[in-house]
């Protein structure tokens, strides 16, 4: 599943959605399948066309607040409403494949820089609030159940009347019990009061089988039974000049549609790991974990990893000078941009195939 963020955009940028959907398209989902994305196994859409990402965002709002918003991104009493309207649009993002409309309950799994890891962890803690039930590791060992009683969750977990209601509360854990059953513990110690439930028998590498069994008996009973994503963190490559990339800065990166010229000048003047001089050069070898045509070619132009070993070795000796580790960056990453340019033409009138239905 792959968001276009166009909501975000307009809120965060003024894009339009009118031009966020060209750029999308054109641009994104074009290089997404140059670069491999199969159409079968690969859904896009745009969060402004889903409303029940907005309504999901909406309901979720309820567990977070501004303060919440203020330390986490910096928003003042001058940031726009949309602007604080767009994390929890990316919130339903991120969790809705959950619903049963788009799969159901499953590990979501969110590939992201370090950078987002403030929204993860934002994401993580509102889906925990949903929870009916709470699953930890037990002091004397094994996991105890507790339950999370809400204001709308009340009847269900067996308040009445403000009070624990003896006969709803056995039934109650009856039910839990039935849901564990498969994991197959046999020692379980309820404790219908307190709205505890301790299983001896389990570890601490149970809990997310536990946890699971324990989101689809809450969907059963009316709970929302959502669980909190997992995220990959991704490292940033390093700009052409030696800090930060951004497209905002062109001679810091290198464009997917980049021209010949531009390639040849930017790789020339990228930040180099070589020495001062030649005589020192060839003496000392160059860093190539400061260079930034070796970087690029280890992260993007160059497959063989024999090949980089290679190239590594001749730098760090002296006997490649940084000029000509500049020359076999520009020849590879010509080639990789070659490349790609076909398989753009391939798939440039055939991008309706990655669309999610609601997205056409």
């Amino acid at each position: 599943t792959v968001t276009v963020a166009d909501l975000e955009a307009l809120a965060t940028r003024g894009t339009s959605l009118k031009t966020g959907r060209k750029t999308a398209i054109e641009e994104y989902v074009l290089n997404y399948a140059a670069l491999g994305l199969e159409p079968e196994k690969t859904n896009v859409y745009f969060q402004s066309s889903r409303p029940d990402i907005q309504r999901l965002a909406f309901t979720l709002g309820r567990r977070t607040n501004l303060s919440e918003f203020e330390a986490i991104y910096g928003f003042e009493g001058e940031t726009n409403l949309a602007h604080v309207q767009a994390p929890l649009v990316q919130v339903g993002d991120i969790i809705h494949p959950q619903l049963d409309e788009f799969g159901g309950l499953r590990p979501i799994v969110v590939p992201v820089g370090i950078d987002q890891d403030p929204h993860l962890r934002l994401t993580r803690g509102i889906a925990g609030k949903t929870h009916w039930f709470n699953v930890k590791p037990r002091r004397k060992g094994g996991v105890t159940v507790s339950l999370s009683v809400q204001e709308s969750n009340q009847g269900a977990l067996g308040i009445v009347g403000g009070k624990v209601d003896a006969d709803s509360r056995q039934a109650l854990f009856q039910r839990i019990s039935t849901a564990l059953s498969p994991l197959g513990y046999a020692d379980q110690i309820a404790n219908h009061k307190h709205g505890t439930l301790e299983i001896p028998g389990a570890s601490t590498d149970d809990i997310a089988r536990i946890r699971m069994c324990l989101l689809a008996l809450e969907r059963e009973m009316g709970g929302m039974g959502l669980m909190p994503p997992c995220s990959t963190y991704h490292r940033f490559a390093v700009g052409l000049t030696g800090d930060k990339m951004s497209s905002s800065q062109p001679e810091t990166t290198i464009f997917m549609d980049e021209a010949f010229s531009d390639l040849e000048r930017k790789i020339k003047r990228s930040f180099s790991g070589g020495q001062p001089t030649i005589e020192e050069h060839r003496r000392l070898g160059g860093d190539c974990s400061k260079d930034v045509a070796f970087q690029y070619l280890q992260f993007f132009f160059e497959r063989d990893d024999a090949a980089l070993l290679e190239i590594k070795s001749e730098y760090e000796s002296g006997r490649m000078l940084a000029g000509e580790m500049k020359q076999v960056c520009i020849d590879k990453a010509w080639e990789w941009l070659q490349g790609l340019a076909e398989r753009r033409d391939m798939w440039s009138d055939r991008l309706d195939e990655f669309l999610a239905p609601d997205a056409l």
